[in-house]
């Protein structure tokens, strides 16, 4: 519960009037609201929107928004009136911006974003004094659409500005905290979260030195909103298309590993030690400076998911650890005397693989196993020699392609927020073409008597045992203070999502330049 939320209306609304004073074309709207409570405080603001001409626009795009309770900026509503006998056009615009006040832990943090979007409506604004929409753009809604590189460079900018007018409140810590939650945001699995389009932490250390030395708010040039704006897009403009494509570069196995259950300090040790990417080296670096997290050894990534390998490493060490784990499951069952610990193992992997996980998965393998270790047992024979026959026969069917075709389509189904069903799974496996075997490996483990006793007791599975060495679970970084919204997304975005629909970081293929368009 914010518990200065008297404050934040304060200075929303000091905000408001002097980005105004300074663009009198452009009056921001910002509807700030409790979960729940959005379409309820749209209809209090309509008596204030329905001063201004462009005020039934700006209420259709509110009404076309209504189903996201994310905050975010959703576009401008653009009118043009005439006057003096038709002989001149005066236009006039409001930026739509809507915060659900609950996704943030301070007041700070809700202002962070306030400036965000403010900056974000700004320079749509100032799009409608260029000459591709001078004449064009006279009526309706300007909702902003973006290319990946215009998306980041945009972002980058609102943050720097934000980040700036924070400074000026006396907020200087938001320089590091606000990197340090951007970055710890590439390397955790979010819902609806694209950490690709905020590459702050790339300017941080610029921004810090721009503040401390550079700017003044004594002198008479200052002013407190022209001048931040005009530093961040400076700062903005100071990167090259490279610094955007290295942060996408790292961005994308740093997401592919989160997904798969990594850590942070799993992943930039992953990232440091093992990537042939310098650009991604670099980038690891930078973020491990600015979260301040130790790395792991060199051996407490073996035997894990590493998306920064070649596409060759990582099918070779996919079946390295389907060997790993046989072995160790099938010494651990001769342990027991007992084909049980198959059993648990095959349970673990199919958990994870409903969510996703099939990294190593041989999960049929190892129940067909399990099976001839128990018969094995109870004639009296040799258990391995009856396991390890069995394992290798059902090991053949490894589909490994079409593991990673089954992986993508859970995990995008997980990154937009969608619950995954085994009946969906299920379904995908069925569409991708994998063997029956996998279907029936789920059901058997959905149908085993003691996974159902776990499930109806609350307990989890038990794991796999990792090959290679085992230690105590690396400790999360202590990040404070968070400055994003602490409910998923922790980022803001254009448009509360709307426009973003891409899953993972784009690549240079997709990666040009691409302005602002008006559409409805």
């Amino acid at each position: 519960m914010i518990e200065n939320i008297e404050q934040v209306h304060e200075f929303t609304q000091g905000f408001t009037e002097a980005v105004n004073k300074r663009f009198p074309e452009l009056q921001l709207k910002f509807i700030l609201h409790h979960r729940g409570q959005r379409n309820d405080a749209i209809e209090m603001a309509r008596s204030h929107l329905d001063l201004h001409p462009a005020g039934s626009i700006a209420m259709n795009i509110l009404r076309k928004t209504k189903s996201t309770q994310k905050s975010g900026f959703h576009g401008l509503a653009i009118e043009t009136q005439m006057k003096w006998f038709g002989f001149k056009k005066i236009r006039s615009s409001i930026g739509v911006i809507t915060i659900n006040v609950d996704d943030y832990g301070t007041s700070e943090a809700i202002l962070a974003d306030v400036y965000h979007y403010g900056c974000h409506a700004i320079m749509a604004a100032e799009l409608l004094d260029t000459p591709k929409y001078r004449s064009s753009a006279i009526r309706g809604p300007m909702v902003p659409k973006r290319s990946p590189l215009s998306m980041a460079k945009a972002n980058l900018t609102a943050d720097i500005f934000s980040v700036f007018i924070l400074c000026e409140q006396e907020h200087d810590v938001f320089i590091t905290s606000l990197a340090a939650e951007r970055a710890l945001d590439t390397m955790l699995a979010k819902a609806n979260s694209r950490p690709w389009h905020y590459p702050y932490p790339l300017s941080y250390e610029t921004v810090r030195e721009v503040w401390i030395k550079v700017l003044n708010q004594k002198d008479p040039e200052f002013d407190p909103i022209k001048t931040p704006l005009k530093t961040a897009k400076a700062i903005n403009d100071s990167f090259e298309q490279i610094s955007f494509s290295q942060w996408w570069a790292f961005c994308k196995p740093a997401q592919e590993m989160a997904w798969n259950g990594a850590l942070p300090e799993h992943i930039l040790t992953a990232a440091l030690l093992t990537s042939q990417d310098p650009l991604v080296k670099t980038n690891a670096m930078l973020l491990q400076d600015c979260l301040d997290v130790a790395l792991l050894g060199e051996t407490e990534i073996e035997g894990h998911f590493n998306a920064f390998l070649d596409e060759d490493q990582k099918k070779e060490n996919h079946f390295k650890k389907i060997e790993d784990t046989f072995e160790m499951v099938l010494a651990k069952g001769i342990a027991q005397e007992s084909a049980r610990p198959f059993m648990e193992a095959a349970n673990a992997q199919n958990v994870r693989l409903m969510q996703g996980g099939v990294f190593g998965w041989c999960a049929s393998a190892l129940q067909a196993a399990g099976k001839a270790f128990e018969t094995a047992l109870s004639g009296g024979k040799d258990p391995r020699q009856f396991a390890e026959i069995e394992f290798k026969s059902i090991k053949k069917n490894s589909q490994y392609d079409k593991l990673q075709l089954l992986q993508k389509e859970i995990f995008d189904k997980r990154k937009i927020g969608e619950n995954v069903t085994i009946d969906d799974v299920k379904a995908i496996i069925q569409e991708s073409g994998l063997h029956p075997e996998v279907t029936a490996s789920l059901e058997q483990t959905v149908n085993d008597p003691e996974f159902q006793k776990e499930l109806t007791k609350g307990l989890a599975p038990k794991a796999v045992p990792a090959a290679g060495p085992s230690g105590p679970a690396p400790i999360k970084p202590d990040i404070a203070p968070q400055v994003a919204p602490m409910a998923i997304p922790s980022a803001p975005g254009l448009g509360g999502g709307t426009t973003q629909t891409t899953t993972e970081a784009p690549s240079e293929k997709n990666d040009k330049e691409d302005d602002t368009k008006k559409t409805g």
